[in-house]
């Protein structure tokens, strides 16, 4: 039996993303072009030198024939101690980015 490939692509579009302070999280909301997308996250990237925290919105397409319809998808990232420390978050899909930046 051949494993099925389990490489997760960026999403179509971020639209919101948010900070939650219970659970101390990252919480990204966007769309996809089909149905059928599922286990959503937010992958960080490499420390950048500016100190911002980014983020790839990836998540597993479907296999097979799906509808084509935007759909909804929404991942959220548990921020580490270190990490609730920092005010500037990117999140980036294949289409755009999204920032916030806490005062």
């Amino acid at each position: 039996m051949i494993a099925k490939n389990a490489t997760k692509t960026k999403v179509f579009e971020v639209q919101d993303i948010g900070i939650s302070a219970e659970p101390p999280s990252l919480t990204a909301s966007g769309t996809v072009t089909t149905g059928g997308w599922k286990d959503a996250e937010l992958i960080k990237r490499p420390a950048s030198s500016d100190g911002k925290l980014e983020f790839d919105f990836v998540a597993q397409p479907p296999d097979g024939s799906v509808i084509q319809v935007i759909t909804p998808i929404e991942a959220i990232y548990r921020l580490s101690q270190e990490e609730q420390n920092n005010n500037h978050f990117i999140v980036y899909a294949s289409q755009n980015q999204k920032v916030v930046f806490l005062e």
